[in-house]
């Protein structure tokens, strides 16, 4: 459903809430094997993510915040770039 290309270092989980699909990246990025404390995790991006959908969002925003983020609807897929994650952002794509 959803594929996300620009670094290895993001893991990402889907949830639903209130008619809004919410894609979550989050940064993985650092020494996590070797390190049980991490003083800095570096940011991650820019993230091309593209999100198979039956149909047009009615919107689609970057959370906290509610950011615009440019997107392009066509074809069933919903394709958009996060510049950066630093830690972990939202995707939030209403559906209704």
């Amino acid at each position: 459903m959803v594929e996300v290309k620009g670094s290895n270092d993001v893991d990402v989980c889907l949830a639903r809430n209130h008619g809004k699909l919410l894609v979550n990246p989050v940064n993985t990025a650092g020494p996590h094997k070797t390190q049980s404390i991490l003083e800095t995790i570096p940011p991650v991006g820019p993230l091309d993510v593209t999100i198979r959908l039956n149909r047009k969002p009615a919107a689609v925003t970057l959370e906290p915040g509610a950011r615009p983020v440019a997107c392009d609807y066509r074809d069933g897929e919903l394709r958009l770039t996060i510049p950066k994650v630093e830690i972990h952002e939202i995707v939030a794509v209403q559906t209704r």
